[in-house]
Parts: C-alpha cells; sequence; structure tokens
C-alpha cells in the first residue's frame, strides 16, 4: 500500500476479502489508522507463494522502517523483485492489480467516512459493499476479477 505524503510502502498479505482487509486498516487498532491510502497508487498481487512477505521484507531488509511491514521505497521495486522471482522460481505467479479496482474511492478518509458497518454485520461484509457500491453508483468500477490482467509470465 501506498499512503499520501508519506515515504514508505507498506508491504502485507491477507487471505482475507480485501476491502474487509483495508476496511480495518480505518478503524483498527494499529499505526496506520492516521494514514491516507492512496487507492490508485496502491497494488494487490494475488499470488501462489505463501512466503512472499517474507521474502519481500528479507530482500529489503535494509529499507525497512523498524521491525514493521514498512519500506523506504518505491512500488516499482517491489514489483521488479517479484519480476525476478518469477524467473527464479517459475512454478510461483504474481498478478498485480490496482487497489482502485477494489475500491473505487479518490482516498481512504472518503471510503472510512461513507462505509461504517456495526460489529454484527461484519458477517456479510462483502454482501453490504457490494449494495453500498450499487447504491453510491460505483458498482461497475468494483472488479476483483484477476483473469483479465496480464501476469509476469509475459
Amino acid at each position: 500500500m501506498v499512503f499520501k505524503g508519506e515515504s514508505f510502502v507498506k508491504v502485507g498479505i491477507t487471505h482475507d476479502h480485501i476491502v474487509k482487509r483495508i476496511y480495518n486498516y480505518g478503524f483498527g487498532f494499529n499505526k496506520y489508522i492516521n494514514c491516507d491510502i492512496d487507492f490508485k497508487k496502491s497494488y494487490v498481487f494475488k499470488t501462489n507463494d505463501s512466503d512472499i512477505e517474507k521474502k519481500v521484507l528479507k530482500q529489503f531488509k535494509k529499507e525497512r522502517i523498524g521491525r514493521s511491514e514498512s519500506i523506504k521505497l518505491a512500488p516499482i521495486d517491489i514489483e521488479l523483485f517479484l519480476k525476478q522471482e518469477t524467473i527464479l522460481n517459475p512454478k510461483n505467479h504474481y498478478v498485480k492489480k490496482q487497489l482502485f479496482d477494489f475500491l473505487p474511492f479518490d482516498n481512504h478518509d472518503e471510503f472510512k467516512h461513507e462505509f461504517i458497518l456495526k460489529i454484527n454485520q461484519f458477517v456479510d461484509f462483502e454482501s453490504r459493499y457490494l449494495d453500498y457500491l450499487e447504491i453510491k453508483g460505483l458498482k461497475n468500477f468494483y472488479n476483483q476479477n484477476y483473469d483479465d490482467i496480464r501476469s509476469f509470465y509475459n
């Protein structure tokens, strides 16, 4: 993730619904709660490599900020590293998608002030989110399908 006005990227792995994970950054108790995520400059990489976060953090150890997942470098550096990983480990694949495809908002603040759930609504998070996008006229921008995205095999 890229944050507006910050000079670092946040690397992370999730097995959760991506929008739900980002939602938790806005309301959870973590050090990124006051950071405004730039949805247009942030990317999601779908992969079959379960160790990718560890590999990235190890590769950019000198650029890490403390022991966090924050790294002082440009997102392109991570993408180049992932391209190198596909050459070294051809069985692994990485598919890039803009975070904006999941969250069609101008910024994180807009999203977290517009879409607010009560704790008991988290079970149907995804369906409530899709209903919300439909009401706001944003559903046609939402695309979590990776099939139309080129992988690094090319």
